[in-house]
């Protein structure tokens, strides 16, 4: 399995989650259904009218969800897609932040290589053909 392959299930698991987090459990939305809303969702935000489908993708969930529910379940999809977009987004940044501290942490340290440095004088110093 590729990694795109991955990332697109651990966002339905995300998906799910939150869905279940606020309180939509099995009875009223099942497993299937939100599988075929957010496959519907990926078609539909394939077309890239605004960046990573933003906006679109949150009230094409809410109005599929709301269909498959009933309309007394707004308030809680929009609730569940609102953490989802954020656990989405937003969790990878500081997930990011630690990850890059971390590597500086073990450049300064000398464990790593810094990328940034100049190559090292290695006997005479290279000459250029013009």
């Amino acid at each position: 399995m590729s990694w795109s392959a991955t990332g697109k299930l651990w966002a339905f698991v995300i998906l799910v989650a939150a869905l279940r987090i606020v309180g939509l459990d099995a009875a009223i939305l099942s497993i299937g259904q939100i599988f075929v809303v957010w496959v519907i969702v990926m078609l539909i935000t394939a077309i890239p009218i605004t960046p990573g489908g933003i906006g679109i993708a949150e009230v094409a969930y809410i109005a599929l969800f709301g269909q498959i529910a009933g309309s007394e379940y707004n308030d809680v999809i929009a609730a569940g897609v609102i953490l989802f977009r954020l656990a989405q987004w937003f969790l990878p940044i500081p997930i990011g932040w630690v990850s890059v501290a971390l590597w500086r942490r073990q450049v300064s340290n000398g464990q790593l290589p810094d990328p940034f440095a100049s190559p090292g004088k290695v006997g005479s110093s290279p000459t250029v053909d013009a």
